[in-house]
């Protein structure tokens, strides 16, 4: 037989077999490409270490919550004040003279400057010790992670099989996908991600216990007692007489009992807020 027959028997032979096998390759006028898709850790890199590579998202959801929010402990604040007076029993004639601590005194000495002179010193009213005005609620907390499906489509540079991708090529201008390419997977960008969380707050703090001596001194250094309130209660607010015919010079406070109080939360449960801003979607036809 003439060699030219044997060639068209070949070539017939082929296209035989190629229809009965149903081969399809990708269109390469558009831009085929190699998809990744699985959970955005374990996504490996692009073939060939390729960096110009398309990302998005899939099945996407976070729930709306933050988390509980929490309070921490009221604790016990020593007492804020004291009051003298010229006159026994905390009465009398002359105007008292009110001493406020700093805030945030712990009851170390502290000298008055200038001391109260005996003349207005005759006695004193004494502030009880209290429980902090508020609790510290939780610190602000982060939204929860978004899960769902990865994607990462790398430049296809030929036609070769690897390993944990697939080929893939966009749909026709219909919106289906040709024959060989029928696994359809849709994916969104995501641009930017402005969630934060709602603030915690506290209510007001409710039990606890907190009592405390004070005692007062004739010198700025707190070495001459004049005079000790003892075991004074929250709901307390003692009058001593002062008989030392010394000035008012100094003055130190020890809690003796702190039993912290406690806040409810308000409000309970920190919500999301804010939304994930999406960009391009893009459809897949890939192969199975």
């Amino acid at each position: 037989m003439h060699p030219a027959a044997w060639l068209m028997l070949g070539a017939l032979a082929l296209v035989a077999c190629g229809d009965e096998l149903e081969l399809y390759g990708p269109r390469m006028d558009d831009d085929p490409v190699l998809l990744w898709v699985g959970r955005h850790a374990e996504a490996p890199p692009c073939p060939g270490d390729r960096l110009d590579y398309w990302e998005g998202w899939a099945y996407e959801a976070a729930s709306d919550e933050c988390g509980p929010c929490t309070c921490g402990p009221a604790a016990c604040v020593a007492p804020s004040s004291l009051t003298t007076y010229a006159a026994i029993r905390c009465d009398g004639e002359g105007e008292p003279l009110t001493i406020a601590a700093e805030e945030g005194w712990h009851g170390t000495c502290v000298a008055i400057d200038p001391p109260v002179s005996s003349e207005r010193f005759a006695s004193v009213l004494f502030a009880p010790p209290a429980l902090a005005p508020q609790c510290a609620p939780s610190p602000p907390l982060e939204p929860p992670p978004i899960s769902g499906g990865y994607a990462r489509a790398c430049p296809l540079d030929s036609y070769v099989s690897w390993a944990d991708f697939a080929i893939c090529i966009t749909p026709e201008a219909d919106g289906l996908c040709r024959p060989g390419f029928t696994n359809r997977l849709e994916f969104t960008m995501r641009l930017s991600d402005n969630r934060a969380c709602t603030p915690c707050a506290c209510g007001a703090p409710t039990g606890g216990g907190c009592m405390a001596d004070v005692m007062l001194y004739g010198d700025g250094t707190c070495n001459t007692q004049i005079d000790l309130a003892a075991f004074i209660d929250q709901r307390d607010n003692p009058c001593h007489d002062v008989p030392a015919p010394l000035p008012l010079a100094a003055v130190r406070a020890v809690l003796t009992r702190e039993e912290p109080g406690s806040c409810t939360p308000t409000p309970a449960t920190s919500k999301v807020v804010g939304t994930v801003e999406r960009g391009e979607r893009r459809v897949f036809c890939c192969e199975k």
